[in-house]
């Protein structure tokens, strides 16, 4: 797994610096999701928790991590974010993988 320069990371995280060291050793994190991009996959993002990231399955995938959040609702706001930050800068949204992955 890859991982942009700078990561968004959710406010409410606790010890995010703890939760990122975690990820980074691939151990799962009660309630801590993921937001990724996969170069190969249609959709604009990935919202997952750590242990469906971890899985076997995701194992080959070129995943790029953009984003930290405390729980499913956390992830979506922090999407929002994203994307409300991306917007600001007079970007078009069919852009935004793509420039995240810069």
């Amino acid at each position: 797994m890859d991982y942009i320069k700078e990561l968004y990371i959710d406010e409410k995280l606790k010890n995010p610096e703890n939760i990122l060291a975690s990820i980074k050793r691939k151990e799962n994190v009660f309630n801590v999701y993921l937001i990724c991009v996969d170069k190969q996959s249609k959709n604009i993002v990935d919202i997952m928790p750590t242990y469906e990231a971890f899985a076997e399955r995701n194992s080959r995938k070129e995943i790029t991590l953009i984003g930290v959040a405390y729980g499913r609702r956390g992830a979506y706001e922090l999407f929002k974010r994203m994307v409300e930050d991306h917007l600001k800068k007079g970007h078009k949204m069919i852009e935004f993988k793509d420039r995240l992955l810069q």
